[in-house]
């Protein structure tokens, strides 16, 4: 079903880079102003998969500051301490629901 969207949308899945796939994900899915943390938390994601990926010495301040965005942004929704770990599980189980609903 996915797939059919993202051609509509504009072509094949495979030939588009990671924002768009982000981007047409997030229309396909139903509009919540509170969720707006989780997906500003996988783009920041990528960002530092691409940090890890493409640089040999990651600037810190940056990775940081990433890091810092995922974690402050789950803020109040999850129990325990806010690490990068916590706020990652809590974000793949939002995930993981967010794309079951709308199957």
């Amino acid at each position: 079903m996915f797939k059919d969207y993202c051609i509509v949308k504009g072509g094949n899945p495979r030939n588009k880079k990671f924002y768009q796939i982000l981007n047409m994900t997030r229309e396909f899915c139903p509009e919540n102003r509170q969720f707006d943390w989780a997906w500003e938390a996988v783009g920041k994601l990528n960002k530092i998969r691409n940090m890890i990926t493409h640089q040999l010495v990651p600037d810190e301040l940056e990775y940081a500051g990433l890091v810092n965005a995922i974690t402050s942004g789950s803020e109040d929704l999850i129990p325990g301490p806010r690490t990068l770990k916590n706020s990652l599980a809590h974000l793949f189980g939002f995930m993981m629901a967010i794309m079951s609903v709308t199957q």
